[in-house]
Order: structure tokens, then sequence, then C-alpha cells
């Protein structure tokens, strides 16, 4: 057996192995790179209908986007449309004017419009990821110390510039535009349609091994099909889904938004923001893999915003092993 130390920086390396650039960072093709063959015309055709199935339509709307522990009756008087306030049956979180994130800056309650949209209803794996490198001639994310069974529901690891390229790439073969989410539509979509939820849940709340693993979970499906690392994986897709149909928002790897990092939220425009023009780091949102117990404490919210650099930083060879992708297509219609 690997001595568990070196497995996990064997992991970690091959992990990363796929952390080329991309995008504003062109990766450069394989000198290898031919036209994709009948296979490999196969699996993709594989990945477009699974993705066709997966991609979830969300009808768009109004809402106040931030933390809604600040909300008032005069900001909803700005959203009279909003679901938060229409149904409020559907709000899964009591409202006490307090704050749920202790912090005066970062969460600045604001309306919101959102053209449809639809979303993925899961996070790229691996396999998905690595297609669409072998495609390209771009480096894969090695698996050497997976089981092969398990690659269809392990979150692939990329830097920003992979996953937007990715997206894009994904689109083409879908004959749509595709691309990541902005922050305003992941928070839309796992607050389902700006309620006033909390936890990306199926019913807003953390249940231990109910809706959500507990860490003890993580550690005996590690010790099933990756015994030789102390990682905790990426999982998708073993807790029920949201009420629209989403997996895993609430953890198992944070997700790359295509906005700009920026302490404050814009206001304006309106609607479909996109955040800043330019900036340093882009928003992550959802949590690193962690069970049950943490979620609650350490990041598991609907409102929680994070931050990383682009593209990888040198001198932290770990950069991109908790930051993965799920793709968005703007469009008005279903994907049919």
């Amino acid at each position: 057996m690997i001595n568990r130390n070196l497995a996990i920086i064997l992991l970690s390396t091959f992990a990363l192995s796929a952390c080329a650039k991309s995008a504003n960072e062109p990766q450069t093709p394989s000198n290898n790179q031919k036209s994709a063959s009948p296979e490999l015309q196969s699996k993709i055709q594989k990945l477009v209908e699974k993705t066709k199935r997966n991609m979830i339509f969300v009808e768009g709307g109004e809402y106040l986007m931030g933390d809604f522990g600040r909300v008032t009756s005069e900001l909803e008087k700005t959203v009279p449309n909003s679901a938060a306030v229409k149904n409020p049956k559907g709000n899964t979180q009591k409202i006490e004017n307090l704050p749920f994130i202790p912090t005066t800056k970062g969460y600045n309650l604001h309306k919101v419009i959102l053209d449809n949209f639809s979303m993925n209803a899961y996070k790229t794996t691996i396999n998905d990821y690595n297609l669409f490198a072998q495609t390209k001639g771009y480096p894969l994310i090695q698996t050497i110390l997976y089981k092969p069974e398990i690659l269809d529901e392990i979150a692939a690891g990329v830097s920003w510039y992979q996953g937007k390229e990715y997206c894009n790439w994904l689109g083409e073969q879908v004959g749509v535009p595709m691309d990541l989410p902005t922050e305003a539509q992941w928070e839309y979509a796992a607050r389902n349609k700006g309620q006033y939820i909390l936890f990306a849940t199926n019913n807003g709340k953390i249940i231990q091994n109910s809706n959500v693993w507990s860490l003890d979970k993580f550690h005996q499906y590690r010790q099933k099909y990756v015994p030789d690392t102390a990682l905790i994986l990426p999982i998708l897709g073993k807790n029920p889904p949201t009420p629209l149909g989403f997996y895993d928002l609430i953890t198992s790897n944070y997700e790359w938004m295509n906005d700009w990092y920026t302490e404050e939220y814009m206001t304006t425009p309106v609607k479909n923001p996109q955040g800043p023009q330019s900036g340093v780091e882009k928003v992550l949102r959802s949590s690193p893999p962690m069970g049950a117990d943490n979620l609650a404490m350490m990041g598991g919210m609907t409102v929680i915003r994070t931050k990383a650099l682009p593209k990888k930083n040198p001198e932290d060879e770990f950069s991109y092993l908790e930051t993965s992708v799920r793709c968005v297509a703007n469009t008005i219609k279903p994907i049919k």
C-alpha cells in the first residue's frame, strides 16, 4: 500500500496536472491532436445527451440578492413579484432582522431581475472534463489513484479559465451558448428562485445523513474507493436535490462564477448583472467537501461568497483541488 502522506501528495499532483492555461491563458494543443475519432465522437454525443437531460430550466424573475437576514418590509416593496414575497410558504428560513453574515461589507441586499436560463443539475465530473481535454489535446486530470467506476461522480478540480473554456466548448457541442453562471444566477437558483432559503438542500435545512452526508460518510466512501489518500473527495449526486432539481449546491467543491470579485455587490444594472468589468479575483460559491457536522458553521449558506485567483498561483500547488464548475445556458427556452 502507498504511504498515506505520499499518496496525498500524489493525488493532489495528479488532480492538478490539468491546471494549464486556457481562455486568456490559452493552452497549447498537443502536436498529436487529430480530428475526433469515431469513438471520441460517440463519447461527445453521449455527453451532449446527458447535458440536455441535466440542464434545468429556471424561469427568471426578481429577487433580493444578498444577506436576506437584513430584509425589511421597505426592501420587499421593491420586489413585489418575487417568489419570497408572493409565496411566503416557500421561505424556509425565519427572518429575525439579524444578518446571517457578521460583517457590514460584501453582502448588501439589493434588487436583481433575471431573464430565464438553464443550469446543470451537477458540477462537471472528472470524466466530462477529461473528454473535453482529450478533444482539445490538453493535459488530462490524472486518475491513477481513483477506481474507474467513480470518475463520473467526482467533481473535476479546475481553474476559472479551464472551467470557462469547458462550458463554452460544451455549448458548442450542444448547440446553445453556454458559460459559467453569474453570481446572481447561481444564488437565484440555489434559493429556489430567490426565496428565503439559507441552505440549498431539499428542505432548506441541514439534516445529517438525511440530506447531507456526515464527515464519516465521506470517509467511508474514500476508504472504499480511494483508500490511499486522506483527502475528502468532492462526491456528487449522493444527497437529495433541491426543489428545482440541483445537486450539491451546498458542498463538494466551490463553484466558479463568471463575475470578477468586488467587496460590495454592484447594485446596477438591476437586470442580468454581470459584476465588475475587470478585477483580480473571481467569485466562488458553494463550499469545499465537508460533512453536515461543519457545513452550518463553515460556509454552506446560499448567500456566502468567497474569491480566488482565476489562474494558478505558482506559490500554491494545491490551488484548484477544491474549485469546480457548473455550466449555465443563457437561453430563454428550455433545452431540448
